[in-house]
């Protein structure tokens, strides 16, 4: 409170501080599975995709904290991948997708090849 003397009168200012409930903006979260495929007797895959963003109604970037980064090997199987953005007053936003490591069946794998030496060798 802030008081403002004058000849007879006296004014008071308060500052009231508003409350930021607003969750920061999340763009460009990856909506879909991203599968991989390996060949027979490879267990992992590199993965990447892009990272998404966020804003906040503050003006200032939100932190992240992610569990992966494009780039990362992941194993035969499914996995979460998260990215937690925060603002200054609290406030979160998560975005979430599911990176899939299959197998390619023995069949598959070596007619895939095949067909590619095929391709190669008329070239």
């Amino acid at each position: 409170m802030i008081s403002c003397p004058t000849f007879l009168l006296s004014c008071y200012f308060f500052i009231v501080p508003l409350a930021d409930t607003t969750p920061p903006v999340i763009r460009f979260c990856p909506v879909s599975i991203l599968t991989l495929n390996v060949p027979p007797g490879v267990i992992y895959r590199t993965a990447t995709w892009t990272e998404p963003t966020a804003t906040d109604n503050s003006g200032v970037t939100p932190t992240v904290m992610q569990s992966h980064h494009p780039g990362d090997t992941f194993l035969v199987g499914t996995t979460e991948v998260t990215y937690r953005f925060s603002d200054m007053a609290g406030n979160s936003a998560l975005c979430r997708f599911t990176v899939a490591v299959g197998r390619l069946r023995e069949i598959e794998f070596e007619t895939c090849f095949f067909v590619n030496i095929i391709k190669l060798s008329k070239t």
